[in-house]
């Protein structure tokens, strides 16, 4: 007789124990699940209503998996084997969990073991991180924008020489590991001072817009990775070709040069045309220790000079040297 009040009064100190538990559980503002055996046996109504359902009846006894992406149930089974006998709290993630109507909503949960009704059961507890993860995307978005701003030529619209200046250090070294040549064109709108004398300020930004549109444009429909036009100073600009050879990289200068006279901007000032002209200089090396990118620029610089002592409006390539 005395085992079995015994006994019974075990039996209800566990029952209140659940209970307790369970109350609990209601009153906590975020989700709560205990899973026994793969399937839900106790959620709160926070969870209810963070998964879209209306009834318990619609949660309990169904696998958790019917709510979870697989990335996570990934995650849950290494938590299982690795915390199952331990009694400790898994490091929160982030997932997102299926709602009843297909929506998917961003959560942050963790987990850890418990003995329910005297049986393992795996206590989840999460909460909605919508807000925050919509607020982080705004912020990641606002600071790319503001690099983006940092790095562009306000005028122009294309790279500016800081960025410039970065980056042709990055895709130099870059050629140099990978032991592939690495070209650079400068060049500079003919006549550009008499271009303003005679049409105004506005009119030349418009027209160093336009040049700049149109040598982008150039660049972007090669899809070579790492290519960039930039404004190097004034009325010069400069395009990184990183992995091209010298062939290539004159035929690039020409069509460049070509987009830029077929805009057919008038310059009535312009020695060279009636219409807005470019002159061009193309350096191409084979980035070594022994060379710098500073190198390239005064290549290309020089091959500038030398198309304007060819009369401008035309493309010339720097001269070989030993280290090229």
């Amino acid at each position: 007789m005395t085992y079995i009040r015994r006994t019974n009064h075990l039996l209800y100190e566990l029952e209140e124990s659940e209970e307790r538990y369970r109350r609990l559980v209601q009153l906590s503002p975020d989700g709560v699940l205990v899973v026994s055996e793969g399937r839900v046996v106790l959620a709160n109504d926070a969870a209810l209503k963070l998964l879209g359902l209306e009834k318990r009846e619609q949660l309990l006894g169904k696998p958790l998996y019917t709510f979870t992406k697989e990335e996570w149930r990934a995650e849950a089974c290494r938590d299982t084997y690795a915390h199952k006998h331990m009694e400790s709290v898994t490091d929160l993630i982030e997932t997102r969990f299926r709602r009843q109507d297909g929506s998917e909503v961003d959560v942050e949960t963790a987990s850890t073991w418990i003995s329910y009704r005297g049986e393992p059961a795996q206590l989840i507890h999460f909460r909605d991180i919508t807000l925050r993860k919509r607020a982080e995307e705004q912020l990641m978005s606002a600071n790319q924008l503001l690099r983006d701003l940092t790095n562009m030529d306000g005028l122009t619209g294309v790279a500016n020489r800081r960025c410039f200046d970065e980056r042709i250090r990055a895709e130099w070294e870059a050629c140099q590991s990978s032991g592939v040549p690495f070209s650079l064109i400068m060049f500079d709108l003919d006549y550009f001072k008499m271009y303003n004398d005679t049409y105004g300020h506005q009119p030349g930004d418009r027209c160093l817009r336009e040049a700049a549109g149109a040598a982008a444009a150039a660049v972007s429909a090669l899809k070579l990775q790492g290519a960039m036009v930039a404004r190097y100073g004034g009325e010069e600009f400069a395009v990184l070709l990183p992995g091209t050879d010298a062939d290539r990289a004159l035929g690039i200068a020409e069509d460049v040069r070509e987009r830029i006279v077929s805009l057919a901007i008038p310059h009535s000032g312009s020695k060279a045309s009636s219409v807005v002209t470019v002159s061009v200089g193309v350096s191409t090396l084979l980035p070594a220790e022994a060379i710098s990118p500073e190198n390239a620029i005064e290549r290309a610089d020089q091959a500038l000079y030398e198309a304007k002592k060819a009369g401008r409006n035309c493309v010339r390539m720097a001269l070989q040297t030993p280290f090229c």
